[in-house]
């Protein structure tokens, strides 16, 4: 997902972001109770820490990196405050979780 969001922020003329992976680790567990709870929600503010977060989901594709940019381009990309968070935080966490041909992904992002 990394690599995505890196070509998304270079296509948009923004440099490449750091990522944080214990918060992308946190990310990949969001995900996996998103698919226990059949939806997508954000996690409690309590619990993001200062951290700003984008939640989607999209059906499973041909591979992994077209699920990806569908993603990053299309889902999160055609959000205005999801795209703002994308291209305007300097660090950024992220993961995806993929469970019965669904694909739930949470991108983290502090300022």
């Amino acid at each position: 997902m990394y690599s995505a969001v890196n070509q998304f922020r270079a296509a948009n003329n923004v440099g490449p972001a750091k990522f944080d992976d214990l918060v992308s680790h946190y990310c990949h567990l969001h995900c996996i109770a998103m698919t226990k709870c059949g939806g997508i929600y954000h996690a409690e503010p309590y619990l993001l820490d200062g951290w700003s977060e984008a939640v989607g989901w999209c059906a499973f594709q041909d591979n992994v990196t077209s699920i990806k940019h569908i993603l990053v381009d299309g889902v999160f990309g055609n959000s205005s405050q999801h795209r703002n968070l994308i291209l305007s935080a300097p660090v950024l966490a992220c993961a995806i979780h993929i469970n019965n041909w669904q694909v739930y992904a949470t991108i983290r992002g502090k300022y």
